[in-house]
């Protein structure tokens, strides 16, 4: 695929290719959300059953802080900027969360991929200020990469129908 292909006149092929590696974190995210929904709804039933419920969950939440961090990095190295994002950056999670992601995907024996993966789990400000980078990671891609491509697109006379597949990732949120 040219470059032409992935790149309006106001989205580089960077932003585009980053904006892909959101997407894959945004869809995992969403497969997620049916489990932790079925763990929780197991809770006060079946203990072994919510064990597994937990462990599906627990699947795909790894899968999606990991692909959070790749976002990062990829945010980071392209030397993008945003005052909420740079600041939440700061915050020692961060580090945490690149160990976590090489526990995740970089194949380890033992119990030091074990710890990585629990000192970022085990943190009780973890899930608060991950859910605060995606949401900031939401917002800015959605007002520097979603905004600008349908901005970039011709008039359409209808809007599209609800049928119409929603890739995940792919149209602006409101703020």
């Amino acid at each position: 695929m040219s470059d032409a292909v992935l790149s309006t006149p106001r989205i580089s092929v960077e932003l585009a290719s980053l904006h892909v590696y959101f997407t894959r974190a945004s869809a995992i995210r969403e497969d997620l959300k049916p489990h932790a929904l079925k763990a929780r709804a197991q809770e006060d039933k079946d203990e072994f059953l919510n064990a597994l419920w937990i462990m599906e969950a627990d699947r795909r939440l790894s899968v999606f802080y990991g692909l959070v961090y790749v976002v990062v990095e990829g945010f980071e190295e392209l030397g993008l900027h945003d005052p909420e994002i740079d600041a939440l950056l700061t915050d020692p999670l961060r580090d945490k969360l690149r160990r976590y992601r090489n526990a995740i995907f970089h194949f380890q024996v033992g119990l030091p991929a074990h710890e990585k993966h629990l000192e970022f789990h085990l943190d009780e400000a973890a899930p608060e200020w991950i859910n605060r980078l995606w949401n900031a990671l939401n917002r800015w891609f959605s007002n520097n990469v979603v905004r600008p491509f349908y901005a970039s697109l011709p008039e359409q006379e209808e809007e599209p129908s609800p049928s119409t597949p929603n890739v995940v990732g792919d149209r602006p949120v409101d703020e």
